[in-house]
């Protein structure tokens, strides 16, 4: 199964992109845990597709895309 969200916006700059799934990385310097949150959001997503089996990427072009893909279960 996949599920794939993007946008049209600027989009994250190549040297950000590498690091968006690392623990605490924000890649605005200027926002703090009280005004952006801690910078866990996309980590522990990824963690737990990865629990299941699956994956979440990201890709940024024209605008941002991440996607989330997941096996299927044999209701058997």
């Amino acid at each position: 199964v996949e599920v794939a969200v993007s946008d049209e916006g600027p989009g994250i700059a190549a040297h950000h992109l590498t690091h968006i799934f690392e623990r605490f990385y924000r890649v605005d310097p200027s926002r703090s845990r009280g005004s952006g949150g801690a910078g866990l959001g996309l980590p522990l997503a990824q963690a737990l597709a990865r629990l299941h089996g699956g994956d979440l990427l990201a890709e940024s072009q024209h605008g941002c895309s991440f996607t989330l893909r997941l096996p299927t279960v044999d209701p058997d």
